[in-house]
């Protein structure tokens, strides 16, 4: 059954008010290293993150094939670390090969000519022509 467009609208509020919330520099992100999310955390459970793709339950609508944190466009990695930074879990890393329901695709961004994700808004990308 595919996603409906409640549970489309929910899961992309819940993303976008977790986005908001990132305060940190990358300065001071640089200088401590952050915990691992974990799977009981209020927030991981509202999107449904795992911190082993392999674990999603068989016939998640949102699950594409190939999806996981390490070629998701929140996923803060300066280069292939197996851990980094999710702009969706302010003070948390995860593994490269976790996912969430907001799993979105860095090649989406890519193709509409914005910029990498920390300059271009969501704003930006929805009001793209």
């Amino acid at each position: 059954m595919a996603p409906t467009r409640r549970q489309f609208l929910t899961t992309l509020a819940v993303a976008v008010a977790a986005g908001t919330l990132v305060s940190r520099t990358d300065a001071v992100r640089a200088q401590d290293p952050l915990p691992l999310l974990s799977e009981d955390d209020p927030t991981a459970k509202a999107l449904g993150y795992v911190d082993d793709v392999g674990k999603v339950p068989a016939g998640e609508p949102l699950l594409k094939p190939g999806s996981n944190c390490a070629n998701c466009l929140h996923y803060k990695a300066e280069s292939a670390a197996p851990v980094a930074p999710c702009a969706l879990f302010p003070g948390k890393s995860v593994p490269a090969n976790a996912w969430c329901k907001a799993w979105a695709a860095l090649t989406v961004w890519r193709k509409s000519g914005l910029s990498s994700f920390p300059r271009a808004t969501a704003y930006q990308f929805m009001f793209a022509t």
